[in-house]
């Protein structure tokens, strides 16, 4: 998430548009596309979310640094979305990295909230959630920095050396992930499998669950409150927040 905007602002300098724009997208259309790929949580075994999970983020990352070395080689022409070459890549890296980011929320929907409840009680359980969050909170600050200092280093044969090494990394890490995982549904054996369950909102689509949405806001007795507090004042185009 971290390395291939700033990869993409070293081979297009000067286009920040084109990394904003990349990163806008994975992150809506992940939010879009998050509630029903978490889905599968409720109607596929504990093993089968896990290795889905683990699929779909080492096919992200090496999807998208297959994309990022093919959108090098157009590195000394101007890229614009009118070119069908620089489209066909840079839809192609979208796709890539919406596949990690679904993976990775996928995993950390999985374990934080069925895995580790089936795993734990009580005291237990907030205990192990504390420390969930915080290996979480000190990677995501302490990754960048690591991603930043790797991303420094290149060579004249190979220009994105840095980049390279940080795709190993994480294709290599999903190795003991999953084994780890294998390690813990081996020991209880009971947590591989479990009484699957579809219920209706599962079915319904994003636009369905949308309008439900709304109309459940609705039914609440501050919603008229709310709305009133959102509205333009005398026309003009202040809003009262």
């Amino acid at each position: 998430d971290f390395a291939v905007p700033i990869v993409l602002l070293k081979i297009l300098p000067g286009h920040l548009k084109i990394a904003a724009l990349y990163y806008l997208l994975i992150k809506f259309l992940s939010a879009v596309l998050i509630p029903r790929v978490a889905s599968v949580i409720d109607s596929k075994e504990r093993i089968s979310v896990a290795r889905l999970g683990l699929g779909l983020q080492f096919l992200g990352v090496l999807l998208s640094a297959i994309s990022i070395y093919i959108l090098h080689s157009f590195a000394g022409t101007n890229p614009t979305f009118e070119d069908e070459t620089f489209l066909g890549i840079f839809t192609f890296m979208v796709f890539s990295g919406l596949l990690g980011t679904l993976g990775s929320s996928l995993m950390d929907i999985s374990i934080a909230n069925d895995v580790a409840p089936s795993l734990f009680s009580g005291h237990d359980l907030v205990q192990f959630n504390s420390r969930f969050r915080q290996v979480d909170l000190i990677t995501e600050v302490g990754s960048p920095v690591i991603a930043g200092i790797l991303l420094a280093f290149s060579t004249l044969s190979l220009p994105l050396t840095g980049f390279l090494i940080i795709v190993l990394w994480n294709l290599i890490s999903f190795i003991p992930e999953l084994l780890i995982l294998h390690s813990v549904f081996n020991e209880r054996a009971d947590l591989k499998f479990k009484l699957l369950s579809s219920s209706n909102d599962i079915k319904k689509s994003f636009l369905q669950k949308l309008l439900d949405g709304w109309k459940s806001f609705l039914k609440q007795s501050v919603s008229p409150v709310i709305i009133e507090f959102t509205i333009p004042i005398n026309d003009s185009d202040e809003l009262i927040v």
